[in-house]
Order: structure tokens, then sequence, then C-alpha cells
């Protein structure tokens, strides 16, 4: 667990613990909450909260800010500049040049494409499951898709490896007809449909899958806040990734008309992941919604979050119309530090 911990490369990170007050002060829980190509300069403690108070185009991230406030920033932390190479480096410990998701595409080779299906590839959800964890994967995955052209190409969506998590549900964007989630009759994975939902606008859309993300977190964390061992959750949301006119409608900035639209959609994008965020947080501090907190689990859980890459500038929105990614150099894709800090 140690050294996958340490072997943990993140665009910026936030820590949020106290001493844990159960007989096992060494094995809190841990949550890891990880955004989508959201630039160091949207969260407010690394900038934005500076634009708010001159007056700039902005939005508030005041849960995200929290972790900061109450924890630890890390303020020298590199991701990959993108998705899956980051991913692949968190799931193995490896460098980007030793995993094999070394690029988004897996069409190179088995090389370059998903970690394997056949238990040869040791992640770091096995480490801390061997641990005496009970581990959950949440959202996004990247790292192997059924009929992808990697590893998983000839596999049915049942024989979808969890690679060391208890439970998983996995998703491949905001409004998908469908998702995976576990099948407990099979000990695998199972194709679930997705539903449609009245917008505050009157349309009718499939669920905006950041929702369901976190209600699935919740009843994790709901369902393993009192077990005698220790839980392990990996929460992947896809904000503030494209297409960000995905968000629910109607939203706050709407009404910021001297905004592109492009522009208004993303900071509504970003402020639902940071609502998203704040209900975790919640979670674990009530972790049965009963209002009292006298169940929390806040002081027994190490808390990260942090994103895959740096902000990207395409279909329309511009890293610089926020600042996103700071005064760092170029944007996701690219190995300057405005991609990969």
């Amino acid at each position: 667990m140690k050294q996958a911990l340490n072997y943990l490369i993140c665009a910026f990170a936030f820590m949020f613990t106290t001493p844990r007050s159960s007989a096992d002060p060494n094995k809190p829980n841990i949550v890891i909450i990880q955004a989508d190509d959201m630039g160091i300069g949207d969260v407010g403690v690394y900038g934005m909260n500076d634009r708010i108070a001159a007056g700039l185009p902005s939005f508030a991230m005041p849960n995200i800010d929290s972790l900061a406030t109450a924890g630890v920033r890390f303020n020298h932390m590199y991701a990959n500049p993108m998705s899956k190479p980051t991913r692949c480096t968190i799931f193995t410990g490896f460098h980007q040049g030793h995993c094999k998701g070394d690029r988004n595409s897996g069409t190179k080779s088995e090389l370059r494409g998903d970690l394997s299906a056949d238990g040869r590839d040791i992640t770091f959800a096995d480490v801390i499951r061997a641990g005496g964890y009970t581990t959950g994967h949440f959202g996004k995955w990247h790292v192997g898709v059924p009929n992808s052209t990697g590893a998983y190409a000839d596999l049915a969506v049942s024989a979808m490896p969890r690679l060391g998590f208890d439970e998983a549900l996995n998703l491949v964007g905001y409004r998908k007809t469908e998702f995976q989630e576990d099948d407990t009759t099979n000990n695998g994975m199972k194709t679930t449909a997705n539903i449609q939902v009245v917008e505050g606008d009157g349309s009718t859309q499939w669920k905006y899958n950041t929702f369901i993300i976190t209600e699935q977190s919740e009843d994790f964390i709901q369902s393993h806040a009192n077990d005698v061992n220790p839980f392990f959750a990996y929460i992947n949301y896809f904000n503030v990734h494209r297409p960000v006119a995905e968000v629910p409608r109607p939203h706050a900035f709407e009404g910021e008309t001297t905004w592109p639209a492009v522009e208004r959609d993303y900071a509504a994008t970003a402020v639902a992941l940071d609502v998203e965020v704040g209900k975790i947080l919640a979670r674990l501090d009530d972790p049965d919604g009963d209002g009292n907190n006298i169940d929390s689990i806040t002081n027994n859980t190490l808390v990260i979050f942090f994103s895959d890459n740096g902000n990207q500038t395409k279909e329309g929105h511009s890293a610089e119309f926020f600042n996103s990614n700071l005064h760092y150099r170029k944007f996701k894709f690219h190995v300057e530090e405005g991609g990969i800090k």
C-alpha cells in the first residue's frame, strides 16, 4: 500500500485527516476523488478566489476549498498529460514509460492499451485490499472496457475484471444510455440501463452520470462506515471534461450573458463537481444520513482530491477564459506544466 500511494502522481491534491479514534489508528478509511481535465487555477485556493475578488469571470468551489483549509495542500504534484496514462500510473504504481496505458488510445498494441485481464497486473486496489480494506471504484474507468481493441476485446461485460475492487460502477460519459455495475450473482459486472429524467428546463435527458457516481459512492460509504475493516473508495468524476453542455439546465451561470455559452457551461460543470464533492464529505460526517453526526467517520478518513491533467482548449472552450492553468504554459496533451501540474 505504501509503495502504491507513494506513486500517486497527481496535478494537485488536498489531504484531510485527523487521528483515528478507534483501536487501530494506522488504518483510516481512504477516499480518493479524481476530477477530469480540471486545471489547477480552477480551484479557489490556487487562483479562482483571486479572480472572484477582482470581479473577473469566475466560480466558487467552497467544498473542495474546505479540504485545503482543513488539510494539506500539495503544491508540487504532477500528473501525466492525458487521462489514461495518469490512471494507469495510479492503478499500477509504474512510471508512464513502464505502464501499458501510456496513451489514451488502446489501438496501438496490447502494450499501448489496457491493463491485462488475466491477472498479470497487480493494482494498488489489490495491495490495499490485501491490507484489510474493503475497496470500491465509482465512475470513469478508462483502463479497459468491454469490446475495446485492448486487453478486453474478447470479454463479455460479465467477465470484466475489477482489478482489485470489491465493488465497482464503471461509466464512460455524462449522459449515456447504460453503464456497468456489480453483478452480485455472477461475481462480475453487468450492463444496466440508465434512466431518463426531466431537467429544470422541461427537457427529458438521460440521467447525469455525475449524480449516479455520487449516489453509488454514498451508498458504499454508508454500507461500510461501521465495518470492522476500513474502506477505500476511488471516486472518478468526468467533470470538467467535455462536452460541458451536458450539465443540467437551468444552471446558475446562464444569466452571465457576456460570457460565451461554452464558458457558462464550463463553470456550471465545475460547480456541479464541487457540489458532489460536498455530498461525499457530508456522507462521511453523517454516514446514515439521519441528520445526526454522532456516527461521523470524518476524523477516521483520509480524503485526497486531484485532477488527472491540466485543463484543455477545445470545442470552443479556452483554458485562458478562467485562467484555468494559471501562468503555466500549454494545457492537456502537453508535457509543459499547464498540462501536468
